[in-house]
Parts: C-alpha cells; structure tokens; sequence
C-alpha cells in the first residue's frame, strides 16, 4: 500500500489495479484500502485485458474475475474459469522492463 500511495501521489489519475496471491485469498483485506481501484480475484490473463477495455469504453456492467469501484459502489464479478490449456497464452514480453 506505500507504493501505491506513492504512485497515486505521481500520478493522480492513474488506476491502481491489484492481483497475485493476496489479492486471490484476502481480497476483502485489501479492498478495504480506498487507494485500490480494482482487483483481480481470479486468473488475469483474460480479466484484465477484458478491464482495459471496459475502462476505455466506459465500464457499465460487471467482468469476470474482477472486482472495481463505480463511484461509490463495487463492482463484482463471477468467478472467472480457469484456463484449461495454458500453452494458448502468449510468453510475456519482458522488453518492457529491459530484462
């Protein structure tokens, strides 16, 4: 939560979206914080691309695996499935972090 104050404080308008273990098992604990934007409760490959895109067109209805805040309100999702053939995804581009 220290980085993503820091980060909000650089950038204001920035969308802070949370993933990984913790946000999978305590995804409560980590909504309380009001910094947190959106969460990725499941698996994100899919859920998060699929956030992306409801963000740039103006997010209206629930997506699978994400959990966001609407004004005042959450925004909740089903339980997206899980990938069954994961040889389907893409390797990850690491270039961007220059590894």
């Amino acid at each position: 939560m220290e980085v993503a104050k820091k980060i909000r404080k650089l950038l204001p308008e920035a969308k802070l979206v949370f993933g990984g273990t913790h946000s999978i098992l305590c995804p409560e604990e980590v909504l309380k914080h009001k910094i947190v934007d959106a969460l990725c409760f499941s698996e994100g490959e899919e859920a998060f691309v699929e956030y992306l895109n409801a963000l740039k067109n103006g997010i209206t209805t629930p997506i699978p695996g994400m959990v966001f805040r609407l004004g005042d309100k959450m925004i909740k999702g089903a339980m997206r499935p899980l990938i069954e053939n994961l040889d389907k995804l893409p390797w990850s581009d690491w270039n961007f972090y220059g590894v």
